[in-house]
């Protein structure tokens, strides 16, 4: 029942809020027509590998995305805030570049 993706997404967050409340943050910026869609665990040690159902939740969220705008979104990239996982290839669940041991934006 939204008017767009962005909102969608800026709802998601709230609701996202009242399960994890400040440990984990689900965050959205959308400029134009690009979105920065992001996910935080205050917890998480930085340095460790990003964990596998790190990237497995990113790319549910960018299908359930795609789901709710009825066509596919092309990602420019995906960041992840931890080293790369030591095993697997995650490539393929995004089809664009994926950049370990960013910074937080």
């Amino acid at each position: 029942h939204c008017d767009n993706l962005g909102a969608a997404l800026r709802r998601a967050s709230r609701f996202f809020r009242i399960f994890f409340e400040d440990q984990a943050q689900l965050s959205v910026q959308v400029e134009g027509e690009y979105a920065l869609v992001g996910y935080r665990d205050q917890s998480a040690d930085a340095a460790a590998p990003t964990a596998q159902i790190e990237l497995y939740a990113m790319a549910m969220w960018h299908r359930f995305c795609a789901w709710l705008c009825g066509r596919g979104l092309a990602l420019e990239e995906v960041q992840f805030q931890g080293a790369a996982p030591a095993t697997g290839s995650f490539d393929s669940l995004f089809s664009c570049p994926l950049n370990f041991g960013q910074p937080i934006k």
